[in-house]
């Protein structure tokens, strides 16, 4: 019976984290959605620009403006920026590099190494049909 008290225990504790792991979803959704919406109203600014650079001291106090428009939740941990500049890149160039870094990942695992051969084929090359057949 304790069998089924640790693994009624176990799944307890696992809906918890999936729960709180939801919350921090939900906050980050909703973060991302606030930067985007703060991303367009400066593309909107300056279209001409396909990224810019933002100083540090703004970031600071867009992060803060965000921050007190999001709940806080403590298992959620706010992240210090040690840059002074910051890229902001456009969706293209986003999709471009993930789809850049998926076909380096793939092409690099289905490519197979030069070293390798198959034991098979120097047996087959070595047959030979006999003279008189």
């Amino acid at each position: 019976m304790t069998n089924a008290t640790t693994t009624n225990e176990q799944l307890a504790q696992m809906v918890q984290v999936i729960v709180n792991l939801q919350k921090i979803v939900e906050d980050k959704d909703l973060q991302i959605a606030q930067l985007t919406s703060n991303q367009e109203h400066t593309n909107i600014e300056e279209p001409d620009d396909n990224y810019k650079h933002v100083s540090f001291s703004n970031h600071i106090e867009n992060e803060k403006q965000v921050d007190k428009a999001l709940p806080t939740h403590d298992s959620v941990q706010r992240s210090t920026h040690s840059e002074t500049s910051i890229t902001i890149l456009s969706v293209q160039q986003l999709q471009e590099m993930i789809t850049n870094t998926i076909k380096i990942h793939y092409a690099e695992t289905n490519q197979s190494s030069p070293t390798y051969s198959k034991p098979y084929t120097k047996r087959v090359d070595a047959l030979r049909m006999p003279i008189g057949y």
